[in-house]
């Protein structure tokens, strides 16, 4: 087995542990970051805050198209369902932002 030294040991690679990382990483010191999932960056970037924030963006997009009266004759033109809005959200989502 290999054995390696660190300075410090973050646990979790969401907001908290990748601000946690990035402190004694820009100083010089070996850092280690330890992450239950195959990606990192956290339930915020994978499963929360920002899948939810790309879904919301494609529905709000949505609702202003509906309201702007320029595209008031246009409308019928373009059919979206909620499936739409969520394969919306995973090519906006981790990876793709």
């Amino acid at each position: 087995m290999t054995q390696r030294e660190f300075d410090t040991i973050v646990i979790g690679t969401g907001p908290g542990g990748e601000g946690a990382a990035m402190k004694p990483a820009k100083t010089g010191r070996r850092v280690a970051v330890v992450e239950a999932h195959q990606a990192v960056g956290g339930g915020c970037t994978h499963w929360g805050t920002i899948p939810s924030k790309a879904l919301r963006h494609s529905i709000q997009m949505l609702a202003d198209y509906r309201r702007n009266p320029l595209f008031q004759r246009t409308q019928h033109q373009i059919e979206v369902e909620f499936p739409d809005l969520l394969r919306a959200r995973q090519r906006h989502g981790p990876g793709h932002l």
